[in-house]
């Protein structure tokens, strides 16, 4: 239960929204991403860790939280009051952009991942994509299965992985021939919070 984005440490302090939740809570105050949570409810959490910090923005659904957010584009301090809700955390996004590119977002490896992105990528196909670009910033990663799997969905057959333990044993895992989007023109989208 909480405000509805996708949050992480500001560099200066606070906490900076990486995405809104389309149709969430904070969207619909008027949140963007980029905003950074400086105080909740009056008290000043530039000082804080992430966590301590979310545990002041998230609570219990129905319940209105205060937040002061300094908006750099702006320059300025701006005021919401976003009234909580019980979440679905997404698995995917998609839209159809200019050109017939397909932009999909996965923000987790979960257990429904390649499910929920096979449909994603089949529906921008469906509407004529001649390309995808496919978006990870910020995805903390899942089960290792799953990364596998939606690897497996671009790639032809193959080696995808190779896992080494402490011991030195290896375990390789490979992908094959005959998935949807194998032939697509495919650009990956990472960042230093990418995992997986």
């Amino acid at each position: 239960e909480g405000i509805g984005a996708f949050v992480e440490e500001a560099p200066e302090g606070g906490v900076q929204i990486i995405r809104v939740f389309e149709e969430g809570p904070a969207e619909q105050a008027g949140m963007e991403a980029g905003d950074i949570v400086v105080a909740v409810d009056g008290q000043d959490v530039t000082g804080m860790i992430l966590n301590e910090a979310l545990l002041l923005i998230r609570g219990e659904a129905g319940t209105t939280v205060r937040l002061t957010v300094f908006r750099m584009e702006e320059d300025e301090m701006l005021e919401f009051s976003v009234t909580r809700e019980r979440l679905l955390v997404p698995t995917v996004e998609s839209e159809m952009l200019e050109d017939n590119v397909g932009y999909v977002a996965l923000f987790q490896f979960n257990a429904i991942a390649t499910r929920e992105l096979r449909a994603a990528v089949e529906d921008l196909m469906n509407q004529g994509a001649e390309s995808i670009i496919l978006d990870i910033r910020n995805n903390p990663g899942g089960f290792l299965d799953e990364a596998v799997s939606v690897s497996d969905l671009f790639l032809p057959r193959g080696i995808v992985l190779i896992e080494r333990n402490v011991d030195g044993r290896e375990q390789t895992f490979r992908t094959r021939s005959g998935d949807i989007a194998e032939d697509v023109p495919l650009v990956v989208l990472v960042n230093e919070n990418s995992a997986s």
